[in-house]
């Protein structure tokens, strides 16, 4: 469950209301942080990636279920893969858009409304490795752990452009 405060738009209220997502996780939540909008809320550990839709108005009541949806729930089944990072996409249209650092050296930009991924970049050539987590590439420093975006470039012709530095 997500105890969230009511958002500014209703600062008159004084409750929190209580979120119950429509299915349970299957990891264990270490970081939580909403889209730009406040429309949706991305859930994320080293086993999992979710996002939580948010309703357009909290109701009057103090708990509300909201639907959940994970993501690339099989490459953390099993403890194969990690997720390193996720945050969302500054340049999204829609705000809608996730990128996800996985430790498959891959970064997955999912569309959070159907789930589809909308790209992804392998970060190395050994990012296809099948041993992953060799001791070799960690002590040599060239896994990705970490990843932001760069202000965005501008050309009159197109739309803003933003840089992903890992």
């Amino acid at each position: 469950c997500l105890n969230v405060k009511h958002s500014l738009r209703d600062h008159d209220l004084k409750s929190e209301v209580l979120l119950i997502p429509s299915m349970g996780l299957s990891f264990e939540v270490e970081r939580i942080k909403a889209n730009f909008s406040c429309s949706f809320i991305c859930i994320w550990g080293t086993n999992g990636v979710a996002v939580v839709t948010l309703p357009d108005s909290m109701p009057e009541e103090d708990r509300i279920h909201v639907p959940l949806r994970s993501f690339s729930e099989r490459l953390y089944l099993g403890e194969q893969h990690e997720c390193r990072q996720a945050k969302w996409y500054p340049g999204s249209p829609t705000d809608t858009h996730l990128v996800v650092l996985s430790s498959d050296e891959c970064l997955r930009c999912y569309d959070v409304c159907n789930g589809e991924v909308v790209w992804k970049s392998l970060l190395s050539k050994r990012s296809v490795c099948p041993h992953p987590s060799m001791p070799s590439k960690i002590s040599l420093g060239d896994t990705p752990v970490d990843f932001d975006f760069a202000p965005p470039i501008k050309d009159e012709d197109q739309d803003p452009q933003w840089a992903v530095l890992v």
